[in-house]
């Protein structure tokens, strides 16, 4: 062992493979270290954009995957109901056979069937609109087409907000325009 340099910690392996980005004496991103060396950063603004289009797609993606839980819920509902218009509790027949006023045995079945054949058709229409998106988002198609759903998606808080907000963010920059123009004409 040297006398004159103390001994040091080992180095620490980065947590997920990826440390902080080193900056320069002025601040500037150098790149990021990952444990195959340095990734240069994105020092074009229009890459910079590009990356954030490609994540904004795989999250649109993720997204429509939570919307078709919805779906599946709004398909729960109807089996109910359909289940309660065939089989009517009984307790509910024999009051509507004693007393002609009474609730007909069927009708919450209806209720139920009808609530849930209209939340499968919204959610499946917005659905399909969200995978249309995130198809545009992937291919650099139909900026205003994914700016007009992300608006959509600002009304369903807080996941549909957040995608939405950032969404139209990052879609109303030059950038993003000049990169849909360029595909657009490339196609």
């Amino acid at each position: 062992m040297d006398q004159d340099h103390p001994p040091t910690e080992p180095p620490r392996e980065p947590a997920f493979g990826i440390e902080a980005t080193p900056t320069t004496s002025a601040g500037h991103a150098m790149g990021v270290r990952t444990h195959t060396g340095y990734a240069p950063p994105a020092s074009n603004p229009r890459q910079k954009v590009a990356e954030h289009v490609r994540l904004l797609g795989i999250l649109t993606w993720v997204y429509a995957g939570l919307e078709l839980l919805s779906v599946l819920f709004g398909l729960v509902y109807a089996g109910i109901g359909l289940f309660l218009v065939t089989n009517p509790p009984a307790d509910l027949v024999q009051q509507s056979q004693a007393d002609p006023n009474a609730m007909p045995p069927t009708l919450l079945g209806w209720v139920l069937f009808g609530a849930g054949v209209f939340v499968v058709l919204l959610t499946g229409t917005l659905t399909l609109l969200t995978v249309l998106t995130a198809r545009d988002l992937m291919r650099h198609r139909r900026r205003v087409f994914c700016m007009v759903i992300a608006g959509i998606h600002c009304l369903n808080i807080p996941l549909g907000m957040v995608l939405g907000i950032f969404t139209i963010m990052v879609l109303c920059k030059p950038e993003a325009k000049a990169l849909f123009e360029q595909d657009k004409a490339e196609a």
